[in-house]
């Protein structure tokens, strides 16, 4: 539903006076925030109070780097952090909430044969929401520029209230969309220096800044992390047979499958067709699995293959000598591949 069509639909109908106010309060806590995430937090608040439900969260969603981000969540006696809960869902989950909010402006669970309904739409999400205690759900879209930038949704509500608690988060989407979209706007040009455009990772300049922070952090308090570097072997090969346009389309997908594997670490096109990996939060075994992972997923000498080195370091926090051993072993596993497959580009 457009802008234009939400404003002509309020305007025809008169108002609930406990919309109004909640409406006007809700809009000024919006401005009282200390920052913008505080802002959209007392949305958050506000909404989940409105309608009495367990929990109220808004996301924006950025395409073009394949990330949706939570700017704001409020749940009932704060008992989890759904922030907490995205960080464990893919891009894709979100991704396809749009195709199925285009055939009635949103995505509304009241009951079982609701939830089975969407369980065949997209069966991963529904299993989320089932894993999360999710029984009922109100999930509406904000837009700026006839695009959807974001959401709003509710869950856990008395349906029986339905109606009234849609046209209260609908309303709120409009006054949310334009906070959302400014939000938006600056994060993009903040991203712009950071973010490697083909591939959605941050760019050689972060990794910089980042190696150097994190250096400094280990030689004061030193930390088990870390680091891997993987190689895109079949990148020359691809740009020379099929092209350049095809070249970016392995490199958007290299990205992809990073960010799948790498979730939580964090990930950088060190160069043209080679990506840094630094993790401060698995141990060994964990970031050990990760790795078998990236190797299961890219392992096709004919598109996608990576190798791989890495290291772990447990004890000296010298990330500076960490990062040129998994580089050492990354170009052993390196030379290998092109003894291997002697007619890929090198």
């Amino acid at each position: 539903m457009s802008l234009d069509t939400l404003f002509d639909h309020f305007e025809e109908k008169e108002l609930p006076p406990d919309l109004s106010a909640f409406i006007i309060k809700t809009c000024l806590h919006m401005r009282k925030g200390e920052d913008f995430r505080s802002s959209m937090n007392n949305v958050a608040k506000d909404l989940r109070e409105f309608t009495d439900s367990y929990a109220s969260c808004i996301m924006t969603i950025s395409r073009d780097l394949y990330r949706f981000d939570v700017i704001g969540e409020s749940v009932r006696n704060n008992e989890i952090v759904l922030q907490n809960v995205f960080d464990k869902i893919p891009y894709e989950i979100v991704e396809s909430w749009e195709e199925m909010i285009l055939e009635n402006d949103s995505i509304i669970i009241k009951n079982s044969d609701d939830m089975e309904y969407y369980a065949k739409r997209s069966p991963k999400w529904v299993e989320t929401l089932k894993e999360n205690g999710v029984e009922s759900l109100c999930l509406i879209p904000f837009i700026h520029q006839n695009t959807i930038i974001g959401y709003m949704y509710l869950t856990n509500f008395d349906t029986s209230n339905i109606d009234n608690i849609k046209e209260a988060i609908t309303l709120m989407s409009i006054f949310v969309s334009s906070e959302a979209a400014h939000h938006l706007l600056i994060e993009r040009l903040r991203s712009l220096s950071l973010i490697d455009s083909r591939t959605g990772v941050y760019n050689r300049t972060a990794m910089n800044n980042m190696v150097d922070e994190l250096s400094a952090q280990l030689k004061l308090a030193p930390a088990p992390f870390s680091v891997a570097f993987c190689y895109l072997n079949t990148l020359k090969t691809v740009n020379e047979k099929k092209g350049h346009d095809v070249g970016n389309t392995l490199l958007k997908e290299a990205g992809k499958v990073l960010k799948e594997v790498f979730q939580n670490d964090y990930i950088y096109r060190s160069s043209g067709d080679e990506f840094a990996i630094i993790s401060t939060t698995c141990t060994e075994d964990e970031f050990e699995e990760k790795i078998e992972n990236l190797k299961d997923l890219a392992s096709d000498p004919e598109w996608l293959y990576f190798t791989v080195g890495y290291y772990t370091d447990n004890t000296d926090g010298a990330l500076h000598s960490a990062m040129k051993y998994a580089n050492k072993y990354e170009q052993e596993f390196n030379e290998e591949f092109y003894y291997n497959y002697p007619d890929m580009i090198k």
